[in-house]
């Protein structure tokens, strides 16, 4: 530098110019604008600078991979979570995106916004996922309370099916993206933005409460901007025998399930799982079977793993009035269902059609509703949240609300309480009813096939579907169609398995499998439920030989899958291959709901919900007792000497074996 500066006093000195010596100079300038320059550039772009209230952010795509050897800056092994991943790309001065898989981060200096085709499906044998800087108007300010450093999750070429609450016509899908994060006049939770028109749509509703659809040309953005209440109460479903491919995040020395499930609530994870990688390993994933649908196989099947999905978080809160409660439910998932009082299902009870906030008013004194006083001032009552229009079901929660009134100050105590007890109840009753013609089953069993005599809602169940003639179990093979389950009074019912040999849904009864292999005893696992009218739950199904296999039917169940079940086939079609009768077989089964237990096992031990307490016997009456009881069996052993002496011999020949005989029909 301090050469070309003599240069340049030299040529003063001497009065000439030099044509060579003012390109030299010239040239070097240059170079050293677009070196220098080119960094500025690269930190005022990263930064989002001279853009007006343009905030730096990140955005995800779960399943997709960036291949861009030339612009890789850094592999970083040992990444615990994708959070980490993301602080070490901002960290990096020249890094623009991320490839994460379960810790293994992989920053780039170039993203998909400047080389589009670098961008490709990684799904095998593991989805990876891809992070990317972006620029939207003021997204720091309206997403400081983000449980994650990602503002958007993004699926391409899908579109999520639901009514949309605003539409808007913008420039680029950053645009849109600021519209959904700063909207004010309803909670904007997911974008379908047309890549081609800019026309941005505004849902409330993700992937969770909708449907999504492939649809070539439309971006599906999914807002974690959203700032949700402290939400107290959350259901978890088990997934058995399934371990997700990656997760987001692997915590060590976590010391128990129950730990891990509050580490996944505090981080708002939707899956986790304990124990599958390693000894007290927590593994937390902000992904479910809901949001994972546009991935082949998120999934990986392993016999014995367990992963918990998130089902609904609620916050309860109770207003007390002058004459009445209002119960109130915030959740974090559309509620589509029925709130009622436990004992009053019909007469105190609204449908809830999709709604994220509701309530039940029940007055005091009302007998329709079951609001109790237990003492003066003190009113209780206990309400139930039932997801499925017809039947409770384990995901379902008891509420107990209580208004306490302090008569003598005559103030008001709101409280926001609730009860769930998980624990077990009183003992049920089940039975079965087995149709024999022609020689097909229908058992109500555990997972492991043992005929149940007790469940409660939630139990692990199943039905089981046998062909019980010996001599002809070689040559057949079965399928099910039209499962219905029907309450004790024939007056509800709903279908479990239609008429192709699907579920309907299957967080009630899963798919129709093979039992060791074999088409000729078949198997649909199902947690308990109940009908709220009616601890009895009847099942009826049409069973189907055929000759010599049944061929099985692909159920789209978020992810392909096999179910031996089928629609009728036409006689053309199979002539000589199915037999003409269908077999109708049925069973029931008494079930009685976990909210019983909640009743005996309430923190007011020393009073019943109706206000009679309980009572305790002296010494003095324990004896009266006693010498009462002795007295009774006394005249019962004299009773039964008197008659075997009259009639020696009678009840030896007796057959007490009653009970054992079987009922055919």
């Amino acid at each position: 530098m301090l050469w070309w500066v003599d240069q340049l006093r030299a040529t003063k000195r001497k009065k000439t110019e030099s044509p060579f010596l003012f390109f030299s100079i010239a040239l070097f300038l240059d170079v050293l604008i677009f070196v220098r320059g080119g960094e500025i550039l690269d930190d005022l772009e990263s930064d989002c600078f001279g853009r007006a209230n343009q905030d730096s952010t990140f955005e995800i795509h779960t399943g997709v991979l960036l291949t861009a050897p030339s612009s890789l800056l850094e592999t970083l092994p040992g990444i615990a979570s994708l959070s980490q991943c993301i602080s070490a790309c901002e960290s990096t001065r020249s890094c623009r995106a991320l490839n994460y898989e379960t810790e293994l981060c992989v920053l780039f200096s170039t993203s998909a916004t400047y080389e589009p085709d670098a961008l490709s499906q990684s799904q095998f044998p593991v989805f990876t996922i891809y992070a990317q800087k972006i620029c939207v108007r003021s997204s720091r300010s309206f997403c400081a309370s983000s449980p994650t450093p990602w503002v958007f999750d993004i699926v391409m070429n899908h579109k999520l099916m639901g009514p949309e609450k605003l539409h808007r016509i913008t420039l680029t899908r950053e645009e849109c993206m600021g519209l959904c994060i700063s909207s004010s006049k309803f909670i904007c939770r997911s974008v379908n933005f047309d890549v081609s028109s800019g026309s941005c749509s505004l849902l409330d509703v993700d992937r969770r409460s909708g449907v999504l659809k492939q649809n070539n040309g439309f971006e599906y953005i999914e807002s974690k901007c959203i700032s949700e209440p402290q939400l107290s109460l959350c259901k978890f479903k088990s997934i058995e025998d399934r371990m997700l491919k990656t997760m987001d995040s692997v915590h060590y020395k976590v010391k128990s399930l129950n730990d891990c499930k509050s580490l996944c609530i505090q981080k708002r994870c939707l899956s986790y799982d304990y124990k599958e990688s390693g000894p007290e390993v927590c593994r937390l994933s902000y992904q479910s079977s809901l949001t994972l649908s546009h991935i082949s196989s998120p999934y990986i099947d392993i016999l014995g793993a367990t992963t918990y999905e998130l089902g609904a978080c609620y916050n309860i809160s109770v207003d007390c009035r002058d004459s009445y409660m209002i119960a109130k439910v915030r959740t974090n998932q559309m509620f589509k269902g029925k709130i009622y009082g436990m004992k009053r299902p019909n007469s105190c009870g609204l449908h809830i059609e999709n709604q994220f906030n509701f309530s039940l008013q029940m007055e005091y004194n009302d007998i329709g509703c079951d609001v109790k006083e237990v003492q003066p001032g003190h009113f209780v009552s206990d309400v139930v949240l039932q997801h499925h229009s017809t039947i409770v079901t384990n995901s379902d929660i008891s509420l107990k609300v209580r208004c306490n009134y302090d008569l003598l100050n005559r103030t008001v105590n709101n409280q926001d309480t609730f009860n769930v007890d998980g624990e077990l109840g009183e003992t049920a009753e089940a039975e079965q009813t087995i149709i024999h013609s022609p020689n097909v089953s229908m058992r109500i069993t555990d997972r492991q096939r043992r005929d149940v005599t007790a469940a409660k809602v939630g139990d692990h169940l199943a039905l089981t579907f046998r062909i019980e003639t010996n001599e002809m179990k070689n040559h057949y093979e079965i399928f099910v169609r039209e499962l219905v389950a029907i309450d004790g009074l024939d007056s509800s019912e709903i279908i479990l398995i239609d008429e192709l040999g699907c579920p309907m849904d299957v967080s009630i009864m899963s798919h129709v499998k093979q039992v060791n292999g074999s088409a000729q005893t078949l198997q649909a696992d199902f947690d308990a439920f109940k009908f709220p009218t009616s601890d009895t739950v009847q099942f009826r199904a049409l069973v189907t030989p055929c000759i010599p296999r049944c061929d099985p039917i692909v159920c789209n169940l978020g992810y392909p899958m096999y179910s031996y079940g089928k629609r009728r086939r036409r006689r053309e079609t199979v002539e000589g291959s199915t037999p003409e009768n269908e077999v109708l077989v049925g069973g029931k089964i008494i079930i009685s709901d976990r909210f019983e237990s909640n009743e005996e096992k309430s923190e007011e031990s020393t009073q019943l919900l109706g206000g009679q307490p309980y009572r305790c016997l002296d010494a003095f009456g324990a004896t009266i007792g006693g010498g009462a009881f002795l007295f009774t069996q006394m005249i019962f052993v004299a009773g039964i000497l008197y008659f075997h002496v009259k009639r020696k011999g009678y009840s030896s020949r007796r057959d007490d074996g009653f009970a054992n005989h079987p009922i055919r029909r």
